[in-house]
């Protein structure tokens, strides 16, 4: 993986992302072949998704999940069933409107489709990759109670040790080995982007020590690499890994918001901050469970 999308490589983009491109718009970052442009552009928007620049941005991003956690209370004091692949999106539009447009778009208070198209990169990707991320976590701590439950002691434990009244800042989370092992094993079951992040081969490449001709159209699923046996062999960071050197190498081994590398979705950091928020705050919050267990989860991917 590293040959094909890490730092230093040479494949390209292949013209597959040129369908991203719509008429008459800007230059973006996603479906930009050339590398020198890419690289342009990237470092003029760098600082502005820095980790330090997103610590800024939490009061919005805790405001949309203030704004969701009250809506939640409400249906939980009524005893209704809510459908979390609504919310989920809900929330994370929420996020990209205050962040990138400076006010939501609507979702969460109207509690329905705002009926806003997706207008620019930042929209579609910022809103659905994440929801999606955060819709698998919730996905599998309400198939696993046991999961659930140990995650929900490690959560109010620290919210009593710490005497906490708020909810919790993105640095606190990651005191939480225990929050951070659920979160990653969920994405890598399910990362929010399935399909190939296609790329030409360079003169050179090899596959598994095998010569591949160079401008072969190649790519890898991330479904596929965050499942590969040998990789899960050489880095067991499931939910209840204690390795820390193995866990920073299945870091780097898997695919999770928008592909890994220099090439990475620039929003990642947005996107973390925003999960791990807001898996400790319902988790905090509420006891939840599948309606139906009966009847299995199925994805598709186009």
């Amino acid at each position: 993986m590293k040959n094909l999308y890490g730092h230093g490589h040479n494949a390209t983009k292949t013209d597959w992302y040129s369908i991203w491109d719509p008429p008459n718009t800007a230059p973006q970052l996603f479906w930009e072949l050339d590398k020198k442009h890419h690289n342009f552009l990237r470092e003029r928007l760098a600082s502005a998704y820095s980790m330090s620049s997103v610590h800024k941005y939490e009061v919005h991003i805790q405001a949309c999940l203030d704004f969701l956690v009250r809506k939640l209370k409400k249906y939980a004091q009524n005893g209704e069933t809510v459908d979390m692949a609504i919310w989920t999106n809900a929330f994370t539009f929420g996020v990209v409107g205050e962040l990138g447009y400076g006010s939501q778009f609507g979702h969460l208070e109207q509690e329905k489709d705002a009926g806003i198209a997706a207008k620019s990169n930042s929209s579609g990707a910022g809103a659905d990759t994440t929801s999606i991320g955060m819709r698998t976590c919730l996905f599998h701590l309400a198939a696993i109670p046991e999961v659930q439950a140990k995650l929900r002691e490690e959560i109010d434990t620290f919210y009593d040790v710490n005497d906490l009244k708020a909810p919790m800042s993105y640095l606190e989370p990651h005191k939480l080995p225990y929050l951070q092992a659920v979160i990653k094993e969920a994405i890598r079951l399910l990362p929010s982007i399935v399909f190939q992040l296609l790329r030409h081969t360079p003169p050179d490449f090899k596959v598994r020590g095998i010569k591949v001709l160079v401008n072969t159209t190649i790519g890898i699923s991330p479904m596929a690499q965050n499942r590969d046996w040998v990789q899960m062999q050489t880095s067991s960071a499931r939910a209840d890994g204690e390795n820390e050197d193995k866990t920073r190498y299945f870091d780097c081994s898997t695919m999770t918001f928008g592909g890994s590398g220099p090439i990475m979705c620039i929003g990642s950091n947005i996107a973390l901050v925003e999960l791990h928020k807001f898996v400790a705050q319902p988790v905090h919050n509420f006891d939840f469970e599948l309606v139906n267990k009966n009847i299995p989860w199925r994805i598709k991917a186009y």
